[in-house]
């Protein structure tokens, strides 16, 4: 348990001090006997929650710096439309750093919402860049033509004349 823990944490120390360690080594070793509890993420886990929270913060400014260079302000809103998913990362890690408590379960709920909401705003820049773009955007119950009147009759649709 707790107690077991602080003895032989306290006993390493000692042995740390008395074998001639420094004792910031000796921290370093009590550091190092730390226990986690057993829903602690692995260092290798934490290393793709991080670097993922990272490679999201450069493509954000990659994309921006795209923006400035091509002239084209519909990218920047795509930057914009880029942090609340920032933001749902950082949620999930905080959620994460304190063993996943239930006492944060705000926090679950706040990185969902943060989720929905971004990817309704990348949906909203990325239809505002393909537009920009000259694409022609119509969903499958707006094409008039004769092969897709057939498509929506067949599946049970209703078909304008």
């Amino acid at each position: 348990g707790g107690a077991e823990a602080a003895e032989a944490a306290a006993a390493a120390g000692e042995a740390g001090l008395s074998s001639g360690l420094s004792s910031s080594a000796s921290s370093f070793l009590l550091l190092l006997r730390h226990s986690e509890p057993t829903n602690a993420l692995s260092l290798p886990t934490w290393v793709i929650h991080v670097s993922s929270l990272i490679e999201w913060l450069v493509a954000m400014g990659l994309i921006w710096e795209y923006a400035d260079a091509t002239g084209n302000k519909k990218y920047k809103g795509l930057t914009w439309a880029m942090i609340p998913g920032h933001a749902s990362g950082i949620a999930a890690c905080t959620f994460h750093l304190f063993y996943n408590s239930p006492m944060l379960s705000s926090v679950v709920a706040a990185q969902a919402g943060l989720t929905v909401f971004g990817n309704v705003t990348l949906a909203v820049a990325a239809y505002g860049i393909a537009k920009e773009g000259g694409a022609v955007i119509t969903m499958p119950w707006e094409d008039k033509t004769e092969e897709n009147k057939q498509e929506v009759e067949q599946v049970g649709g209703v078909a304008d004349a």
